[in-house]
């Protein structure tokens, strides 16, 4: 069998067949096409990709504002939720990491 594009002739044809309950590998013998394409046009017909349209936004979009720094309990403008120390904790955070023989909790030397 070689590779044929799908008509809406032979859609309408796949759906009145599913409806009168016919087993995918019927419709392939009937149709002339493989149970494969058979069944991948019956999954996309079944849940079709969403158009762009569609797509909901994110219920919440991230955007900056001020929280309270986790490690001095200053408040900061942070980048979003998780942003939750601040510019001059995270500096002394990463120069302390590079110092010999110096562990700062979640932080190894």
């Amino acid at each position: 069998m070689t590779w044929q594009a799908w008509t809406q002739a032979d859609v309408d044809q796949l759906k009145a067949l599913r409806a009168d309950k016919v087993k995918h590998k019927d419709i392939a013998r009937i149709m002339g096409r493989p149970v494969s394409a058979v069944q991948a046009k019956w999954g996309l017909l079944q849940n079709p990709k969403p158009s762009p349209e569609s797509i909901t936004k994110p219920a919440a979009i991230i955007k900056p504002e001020q929280r309270k720094c986790l490690c001095c309990g200053g408040r900061f403008m942070s980048e979003g939720p998780g942003n939750r120390i601040c510019g001059g904790c995270t500096d002394t955070v990463n120069e302390l990491s590079h110092m010999d023989g110096v562990c700062i909790e979640g932080v190894a030397s």
